[in-house]
């Protein structure tokens, strides 16, 4: 995955001096960098966007390529879209924040799909919680949460209005390149991020935040739930060498089977879920928490506003996941408070 912005990993490089400075510092700073993104009556005036592109995931030997879908409607409503495509058959994680609630849903893939289906999805601006399900409801929801509301901080410097977040100035990075204001953003949940503003530009050259490293977990051998043979997050892969079914067999031979070899392999195959999910929790609580980047580059102009095109994500200074946003759209009138509401099944 090509690294496209200097500044993925200045974590590492840059020397930070910490002050003892208020919240006016911090707004200052954050006007300061919105006015790059576009005059303050342009970003009021946006009710809605919608960004379409490619989502680039990469894990050791393994790499996924996704189509992507964001759509913001202002204040606080954040719809994320991603769809790969598994042997023909279109798989569609949604993850959404409409207010102060969070939701996601797993469209297709055969069995499994529906509210809260497997699979990990784009999670970075990411963390776990979403398929699996070895996390509690309640930090599944937190995170999802905050996971949203990076994206929102990404292009316009402002978290959903329903997190009621708090922005502080932290202190200058200092690296060869020059010098970027560290703003941090915090809500009741904690820490949301770290933006990095460049002091003679005043453009978002980074975000940042920790959370826990999901590489020790797969390099461990935890391939998550739906077997022990399967790439992770690959839905209908029930297990070793790609079978089909429970018990390893296609769905035509189970149906033939007697229900109580039925049931019988069916709560075999629960048992079995169970003490993967058991496992995953236990890694999970084990595994180490690491910096997390976003660093954003290939700023164009769309309607008036400076947004950054390319996206790039790196873990513990490793690049494994990208956005190349293609298409931005504004003030979609199809697009209304009914696409963030969760469809009873």
């Amino acid at each position: 995955m090509k690294v496209r912005l200097f500044v993925l990993g200045l974590l590492m490089a840059f020397s930070v001096q910490a002050f003892a400075q208020g919240d006016a510092k911090a707004q200052e700073i954050i006007k300061k960098a919105r006015a790059v993104v576009g005059k303050e009556d342009k970003i009021k005036g946006l009710q809605n966007i919608v960004a379409e592109g490619t989502q680039k995931n990469t894990m050791g030997n393994f790499n996924m390529e996704a189509s992507l879908e964001l759509t913001m409607m202002m204040p606080d409503k954040i719809h994320r879209s991603v769809t790969r495509s598994f042997g023909g058959n279109d798989v569609v994680m949604v993850d959404v924040l409409n207010g102060t609630q969070v939701w996601n849903d797993r469209i297709g893939g055969g069995p499994g799909g529906g509210p809260g289906g497997g699979g990990g999805g784009m999670r970075g601006m990411a963390g776990p919680g979403g398929g699996g399900g070895f996390l509690s409801p309640e930090q599944q929801d937190r995170n999802r949460r905050n996971d949203l509301a990076r994206v929102m901080l990404g292009w316009f410097l402002m978290a959903p209005g329903g997190l009621n977040a708090e922005y502080t100035f932290l202190g200058e990075a200092k690296a060869p390149d020059g010098t970027a204001d560290i703003i941090g953003v915090k809500n009741a949940d904690g820490l949301i991020a770290k933006l990095y503003i460049d002091q003679k530009t005043h453009q978002l050259l980074m975000l940042s935040y920790k959370d826990k490293d999901m590489r020790s977990m797969f390099q461990q051998g935890q391939r998550g739930p739906g077997g022990q043979g399967g790439q992770p997050g690959q839905p209908g892969q029930g297990g070793q060498g790609g079978q089909r079914g429970p018990g390893g067999m296609s769905r035509e031979e189970f149906d033939k089977l007697p229900q109580a070899e039925k049931d019988k392999i069916m709560a075999e195959q629960r048992a079995r879920q169970e003490a993967r999910m058991a496992e995953m929790k236990t890694a999970y609580e084990k595994a180490p928490e690491v910096d997390i980047q976003w660093s954003f580059s290939e700023y164009k102009e769309f309607n008036g506003l400076n947004l950054p095109t390319v996206l790039t994500k790196a873990t513990g200074g490793t690049p494994n996941e990208e956005w190349v946003i293609s298409k931005f759209k504004f003030n979609e009138k199809k697009v209304n408070a009914e696409k963030f509401e969760k469809k009873n099944k």
